[in-house]
């Protein structure tokens, strides 16, 4: 696992995210976050679990810059493109937090 070029990948995927508000059609920032995503699945060689969140971040944007797709996570009083921004953060959170299974304690009795 590549974990300097996963976190440049990251931040990339951050400042486009900073600069590109969803909840509208944008086919520029949508296809470069997944080309991002893309690398880090590239990075992370092997590593399941940051594979699995990479996917869900380009499931995600799919829905954060569509007209309508955000409309679906409305509730409340909450923004659909407010919920999707969060989630997606938190997914970047997860990956940047990772540092694999080497550093999780062997389950108790093995």
């Amino acid at each position: 696992m590549d974990k300097d070029k996963i976190n440049t990948e990251i931040s990339k995927i951050r400042e486009i995210l900073d600069e590109h508000i969803g909840g509208g059609p944008d086919e520029v920032a949508r296809v470069q976050i997944r080309r991002h995503a893309d690398a880090i699945v590239r990075a992370a060689q092997d590593d399941g679990y940051i594979i699995e969140k990479a996917h869900d971040i380009q499931l995600n944007i799919d829905q954060y810059y569509s007209a309508r797709k955000h409309l679906k996570y409305r509730r409340d009083y909450t923004s659909g493109v407010d919920f999707l921004r969060a989630e997606i953060g938190s997914l970047l959170g997860r990956i940047e937090s990772w540092h694999g299974w080497e550093d999780r304690p062997p389950p108790s009795g093995a």
